[in-house]
């Protein structure tokens, strides 16, 4: 369902059964995976990978060359940056989750599994580890995370899943 006073470009593909919300912009380029869930007031960049069952909540920008892996979530108002010359290329691996108001620099690499705490600055150049937690500005390590952590907090590990 693709709600009211939505902008999606030309060569933008959505997948089967997303849920767009009202006033989104999609710029050229796009590729929206199937069962995504994007709120309102979202700007995703050229040239983006939206993966399968992933979430984007309000106010957020996705820059140019964003890549989101399948089942990520990303919270409100979250910004991925682009440097000067408009390109930003983050990557967020399978089942990351970003919290609220982070802001993620140009060629990020997020892991799998890995959680980004609220109001966090997630630098580029630095390297982050599957399945821990980071937060703070700069974002860094709090608590290596565990399998079980996640289980607790409702993430279905899949089995014959790749990590």
């Amino acid at each position: 369902m693709i709600r009211n006073h939505c902008v999606i470009e030309l060569d933008v593909q959505i997948g089967n059964w997303p849920r767009i919300e009202n006033f989104v912009e999609i710029q050229k380029g796009t590729v929206i995976g199937d069962h995504c869930f994007i709120r309102s007031f979202v700007r995703i960049g050229e040239d983006c990978v939206v993966g399968d069952y992933s979430t984007i909540k309000c106010h957020s920008i996705l820059a140019t060359g964003t890549v989101l892996e399948k089942h990520v979530f990303i919270g409100p108002h979250t910004v991925f940056v682009s440097d000067a010359n408009g390109h930003g290329g983050a990557t967020v691996s399978h089942y990351a989750w970003i919290g609220a108001h982070v802001v993620i620099e140009p060629g990020v690499v997020i892991p799998p599994r890995c959680i980004i705490g609220a109001h966090s600055l997630v630098r580029s150049g630095q390297i982050y580890k599957p399945w821990a937690v980071y937060f703070g500005i700069p974002a860094r390590e709090v608590r290596k995370g565990c399998k079980a952590d996640f289980d607790k907090l409702g993430t279905s590990i899949r089995e014959g899943e790749k990590e």
